[in-house]
């Protein structure tokens, strides 16, 4: 079933859902009438499938309990959709799976979490597939041990994203906002980077207390039809970071439509800076 433009209620204290899921909710809202959290409950072993929010939809989740008797897959998918995981917002916990068939799927821009400020969305359920997350409230998402398992963009538009419980290095396709990002050992990551005309970045994270472990690359997204000009970006904030400076050997250039092109990147006080120079200039630092 597609929900179009819809919004769906379900008030019961236990609402049981089984059969064969196939639910994409389209620019949607599922919760309670008065905005509150569904709380949703398998019917034995008759409750496999999916449930997609995409496209602006939210969902108002009051958590899963499962079934002893659940044998299939129930997958939640969100792509671009809002994950609400408290009424107002406040603190909760969307806990892991206890029989390992409950799956919570990124697709395409993944799910939108929004804890309020002094808030913490603690996650202990893994988050799993190729798209990514955003983090776009006030407050701070905590990821448990091992469970920031999805592989796309992670965009922490406002707030903090805290890995410094996960255990594992993280590897996203692209890691951008102007938020925090806390306790993370980054494998591998690109930094997308928009240059005002003024010559600064439009926005840059911050990274704290976090390691570089892998390749870290500031993409400047431009192309061979639309190259780099001069004057080139010269000691560029392009992030900032707290606790002990990253190794910036590990971070690269890319993205300036130019093959002559590179980037120097120093980490001192608080901030990692860029200065681009062509490929055989050597760039002395006083």
């Amino acid at each position: 079933y597609r929900f179009k433009g819809s919004r769906l209620y379900a008030d019961g204290a236990v609402n049981y859902i089984g059969g064969g899921i196939d639910l994409d909710f389209d620019e949607s809202v599922l919760s309670t009438s008065s905005g509150g959290l569904v709380a949703l409950r398998a019917e034995n072993d008759r409750t496999w499938g999916t449930l997609l929010f995409r496209n602006g939809s939210t969902f108002v989740f009051g958590g899963f309990t499962e079934s002893a008797s659940m044998n299939k897959n129930l997958t939640f998918a969100f792509d671009e959709s809002e994950l609400v995981l408290h009424s107002d917002r406040g603190s909760a916990t969307l806990a892991a799976s206890g029989n390992g068939y409950v799956h919570y799927e990124m697709r395409g821009a993944g799910a939108i979490l929004k804890p309020a400020s002094g808030a913490t969305y603690t996650i202990n359920a893994a988050l799993e597939g190729e798209g990514g997350l955003v983090v776009d409230g006030e407050g701070t998402v905590a990821f448990g041990a091992n469970v920031a398992q999805f592989t796309g963009a992670l965009d922490v538009r406002q707030g903090t994203a805290d890995f410094s419980e996960n255990g594992a290095a993280v590897a996203f396709t692209a890691m951008k906002g102007s938020g925090v990002v806390s306790g993370a050992e980054i494998g591998s990551a690109s930094l997308p980077l928009t240059l005002l005309e003024d010559g600064t970045a439009s926005n840059v994270l911050t990274f704290a207390d976090c390691s570089f472990s892998g390749s870290v690359r500031v993409n400047l997204g431009r192309t061979e039809a639309n190259p780099l000009t001069k004057p080139y970006p010269d000691n560029v904030l392009v992030a900032r970071y707290t606790g002990t400076a990253p190794d910036v050997g590990t971070m690269r250039l890319v993205g300036t439509g130019r093959k002559n092109l590179r980037g120097e990147f120093i980490a001192a006080g608080g901030e990692i800076r860029m200065t681009v120079v062509p490929t055989g200039v050597l760039m002395i630092v006083r």
